[in-house]
């Protein structure tokens, strides 16, 4: 009932800073090799859009192209680059435990110094208690 309750606000969120903000939309492709987990949602393997809505609150809708089954909806936190050393191409960053993969970042913007942090899951949170440190995976996008 909770995860529903949450899911049913996110998608009124995105529905206001949409109508709000389209202008702003930005998107990137990546093809991602392994099914991976976003805010405690499992998604496939395959090819994906990322697109950002917002302004002040920033939130992403992660949707395989393939399928409108396999998507997500998530709110995030700015992170940024060293001052001075914008990125080169636009990536995706996963944390990996073992086989298990998390989406953490995500950097939009080819030349820019801003991406945005997705927060750690409960499920992540509990696989990293039992794992040591996460390997960062990259993913290109374009």
């Amino acid at each position: 009932m909770k995860k529903l309750l949450f899911s049913l606000v996110i998608m009124s969120l995105l529905i206001f800073l949409t109508a709000g903000s389209a202008y702003a939309q930005t998107s990137v492709k990546a093809d991602i090799p392994f099914a991976f987990t976003v805010s405690g949602q499992s998604l496939l393997a395959g090819s994906y859009t990322v697109s950002q809505y917002g302004t002040a609150i920033q939130a992403l809708l992660i949707q395989e192209l393939k399928n409108p089954e396999g998507q997500a909806y998530v709110l995030t936190s700015a992170v940024e680059t060293d001052p001075g050393k914008p990125l080169e191409q636009p990536r995706l960053v996963f944390r990996r435990y073992g086989e298990q993969y998390f989406l953490g970042q995500v950097w939009i913007g080819a030349g820019n110094t801003t991406g945005r942090a997705i927060e750690k899951s409960a499920k992540e949170r509990q696989v990293a208690k039992n794992s040591p440190q996460p390997e960062l995976i990259y993913v290109a996008a374009k």
